[in-house]
Formats: C-alpha cells, sequence, structure tokens
C-alpha cells in the first residue's frame, strides 16, 4: 500500500506526536511506501528520507520547533493541501493518516474531498475541543466547523487515551461520530532500565518535555521551594526541554534559592534521553493535561516510577502507590507532599515500583499501533479498534 501521514511535526521538530508519527511511519515502511508531509524549518531540506519513510517538508513560515501559532498552523494547511494533492498524482496514495485534528485533519478532508483518499484522524490532545480551555477554546470555537466536517468524513476519529476520547466524546456524538482508542507505544528494546544502578546522595527526579505552561512545571517550582529544607541534599531535579516558559522558570528557580535543587537541561536527542532515563530515580510530570505522554511511557519502560497530575490520561497508565503516585493538578502543597514521600522512601521501595513500572507499558508496542491504525481502513463495519 502507499500510505500518506500527515502532521505539522516530525524529528527533530516537535515533540511527542512528532516522535510517534515517525516511529508509526518505521513499523508501516517494513510492508508499505509510506511517505510523510509536514513542516518546512530552517535549516532542514525539503525533501528527505530515513529509515525508509520518506519525508516532504511544505512551507508553513514556521519560526519554533518547539510550537506553532495558529496564523503558521494555518499557513501549513493552505501550503499542504496542494502538496498532498502533487504527491497524490505521484503515488496514489491508498489511505491517509492525520495526526492531529488540527491542521492535519484539515489537509485530510480536502484530501479526501478532491481525491477521495480515505483517512484517520488521530486526536493527541490540543486538537480536542475542551483541552486546556482557557487557553484553546477560543480558537477551537472559531475552528469548530472544520474541526466537525474533518471528523464526519473520516473513516475512524481516533484518541491515544481513554481520558482524551472521553475529552472528545461531546463533540464527536453531536455528528454522530464514534472515537476509537490507539495507545502510544513504546521501543522497550530501547527504553530500558540501565544494565547497573548506583546509588547516589541525593535522589535525582527527572522532567522532560516542552517548557511550556501545559506541562505545570511553575507548580513544581514552588513545591520545591515550599519543601526546600526538608529535600535539600536529597533531592536533584533535573529539567530537560526547551519551550517559551524556560528563561522565566529558570529565573524564578534562581530567585526561590533553588540552585542547588533544579538544573535545567536543552532538549536533548533520543539517546541522551535515554541515558537522563537510566541515571535519574523516578520521572515527574505535573502536566495539566494530556493525550497520552510518551514521555511517561519511556520513563516507564526504563524503570522509574512517576509521580504525575491526576488527570485522565496520566492514571491510565500510573497506579497510585504501585507505578508511582498521583496528584491534583496545580496543587503546590499535594506535589510537595509527594517529593517529600518520595525523597524519604529507601532504594528497596523505589526500585520495586520501577520494577513495576517496566512491566506496566513493556507490551506496549508501536507496530501494534500501527497494525491498529491500518485495521480502521478494513474495519468499519466490524465496530471498533481498540479500548
Amino acid at each position: 500500500m502507499n500510505i500518506l501521514l500527515i502532521c505539522h511535526e516530525f524529528p527533530p521538530v516537535g515533540a511527542g506526536t512528532a516522535n510517534a508519527v515517525m516511529s508509526i511511519g518505521r513499523e508501516l515502511a517494513k510492508d508499505h511506501a509510506v511517505t510523510v508531509l509536514t513542516s518546512s524549518v530552517r535549516g532542514l531540506p525539503a525533501h528527505d528520507e530515513k529509515d525508509g519513510v520518506e519525508i516532504i517538508r511544505t512551507a508553513s513560515l514556521r519560526r519554533n520547533i518547539y510550537g506553532m501559532s495558529p496564523f503558521e498552523l494555518f499557513v501549513f494547511t493552505l501550503s499542504a493541501i496542494p502538496s498532498a494533492m502533487r504527491l497524490h498524482r505521484r503515488n496514489r496514495f491508498h489511505c491517509c493518516l492525520a495526526f492531529h485534528g488540527i491542521p492535519a485533519g484539515w489537509v485530510s478532508l480536502a484530501l479526501w474531498k478532491f481525491c477521495r483518499v480515505p483517512y484517520v484522524v488521530s486526536l493527541r490532545g490540543a486538537d480536542v475541543p475542551g483541552f486546556l480551555p482557557a487557553k484553546y477554546d477560543r480558537f477551537h470555537r472559531l475552528a469548530g466547523g472544520l474541526t466537525r466536517l474533518s471528523w464526519r468524513n473520516a473513516r475512524r476519529v481516533v484518541a491515544n487515551s481513554r481520558g482524551l476520547k472521553e475529552l472528545a466524546e461531546p463533540t464527536a456524538s453531536a455528528i454522530g461520530v464514534e472515537v476509537d482508542v490507539i495507545p502510544n507505544g513504546v521501543d522497550s528494546d530501547f527504553y530500558r532500565p540501565a544494565e547497573s544502578t548506583k546509588t547516589v546522595p541525593a535522589r535525582k527526579a527527572l522532567f522532560a518535555g516542552r517548557v511550556t505552561e501545559q506541562k505545570g512545571l511553575i507548580y513544581l517550582l514552588e513545591a520545591l521551594a515550599e519543601r526546600a529544607m526538608e529535600l535539600r541534599g536529597r533531592l536533584k531535579v533535573e529539567i530537560v526541554g526547551d519551550g517559551d516558559l524556560k528563561t522565566g522558570l529558570e529565573r524564578l528557580a534562581e530567585k526561590r534559592g533553588l540552585d542547588s535543587i533544579v538544573s535545567f537541561f536543552p532538549r536533548l536527542t533520543q539517546e541522551d534521553l535515554r541515558k537522563k532515563y537510566q541515571r535519574s530515580g523516578f520521572f515527574i510530570l505535573p502536566s495539566l493535561a494530556e493525550g497520552m505522554s510518551n514521555v511517561i511511557v519511556e520513563a516507564m519502560a526504563c524503570g522509574l516510577p512517576v509521580a504525575a497530575t491526576a488527570i485522565d490520561a496520566n492514571a491510565e497508565l500510573i497506579r497510585e502507590g504501585v507505578d508511582g503516585f498521583l496528584f491534583p493538578p496545580r496543587d503546590v502543597a499535594a506535589l510537595g507532599r509527594v517529593l517529600v514521600r518520595i525523597a524519604q522512601m529507601d532504594e528497596g521501595e523505589l526500585s520495586a515500583m520501577g520494577r513495576s513500572s517496566r512491566e506496566r507499558v513493556k507490551d506496549l508496542s508501536w507496530s501494534q499501533a500501527a497494525a491498529a491504525y491500518l485495521g480502521c481502513f478494513s474495519a468499519r463495519a466490524a465496530g471498533g479498534v481498540s479500548a
């Protein structure tokens, strides 16, 4: 089959969804011809190839590799629609996978209307009405007509977690569309525990991801500041990633006297991030909203317990007191108590949680996810993918 994947992010641009598209594309390319249509960024070639996947980058005016403004998304849409149709004339695609209902779902809708290429919309988070409403509601109201039209014409609409499915259902049910679930995968051979571990004087906690409002890092810094007397010398936190809040958070950490506790690092390659996982004691994600977090799954595959907000997507993965700990979003006091509790745990307790984390996710795979997406094009009448 000739398969088109559309996403405005693809490595080295973007984060979790970009890595998901790369991983699924790599799996599909083992048996099919796969093309990825994504956004251009200065310094990257317009045409590329990796792991058997053809990569086409179309104009977007994108300035930031970590995110796109509504205007840049709109420009990408206008550019990607003719690009997709030109690619179809050359490749004769049998199907299309749109990662993010906005804007890839819009591009796929046009490809269906003009070229009759069936498509699946893969919802990832911010593309779902109701996700971080204070930030995105106005945009979703403006884009609502196109969102509903792209979902209604899709072969299937898929979320990557049950929590995201539930968030999408009010919009979907209003137009008579069902939402299925295909979870993210993880390469548990690559993301694996370190072969040997060393006990370090101060326990190391790791955050990795975009440094944006969504990730709730300001609440982590406030919790660390409130419990600094108990944590100093017993806990170190490494924040890995880049984003529009990074400079401000670095200044806040310095102002709150957290220099001896918190360290900031730029975004890392997958290989270097794996080393960070393997050299850490647990993973922390204080995010306000998620679809299904790739970094949580990667950390768990590396044998790390996880402390994360008790939002639906995280609670699907983490069992309280078994694989890690859950705390309410924005609750500085509750997060502080979790940090102190982890700092006080002995190595045996922490290791047992880490082993449980690994067992929890090791059967997730990108090959299963890729097969499930392909199944969407042949199982419409059968009534379901995986949930």
